[in-house]
């Protein structure tokens, strides 16, 4: 918890340097976060506006989403919020309001974090995924399997194309 009383008083900074252990968040099924994530920042007062600005560097880890290969990236983020001491809207996300001067930097970087885990995850953007049939990982050479069979569920589809 960060205390932004003289911060919010004068022109000044409040510096933070933490680790963030999000190694027990569960992503449908996966940790993302193998490792802590080192969060560094700095709380600054520009002429009233006081401006929190955090890096945090992690190494993520997924299986790709279309050969389930397990994808690990050393990653760096940063994150920027304008901090206020009270809003008048109770429903504008454009400000972070530090109650009684007081900032849960952990919380809202740990927030941060989530909510860039990204929905799709490949190994890289050329990913040819697995056989539907066999499964064989396609990034590692094409499989024996016969790829001119007909889905039974589009057969009827393909009879008409045959008859064109």
């Amino acid at each position: 918890m960060l205390n932004l009383t003289k911060v919010f008083a004068e022109e000044g900074s409040v510096s933070f340097d933490f680790q963030l252990d999000l190694t027990d968040v569960d992503f449908y099924g996966n940790l993302p976060f193998p490792t802590p994530v080192q969060v560094k920042g700095l709380v600054e007062n520009f002429a009233g506006i006081v401006l929190l600005k955090a890096t945090a560097q992690f190494e993520f880890s997924a299986p790709c989403d279309r050969c389930a290969e397990l994808v690990k990236r050393p990653t760096t983020l940063s994150f920027e919020h304008v901090i206020v001491a009270e809003v008048e809207d109770d429903e504008n996300d454009d400000f972070i309001v530090a109650e009684q001067m007081q900032l849960d930097v952990e919380e809202l970087l740990r927030d941060d974090l989530l909510l860039w885990i990204p929905s799709k995850i490949l190994c890289k953007p050329d990913c040819k995924g697995l056989c539907d049939q066999c499964g064989k990982n396609l990034n590692d050479g094409e499989c024996d399997c016969n790829k001119s069979t007909v889905d039974p569920r589009l057969a009827a589809l393909a009879s008409l194309l045959d008859n064109d």
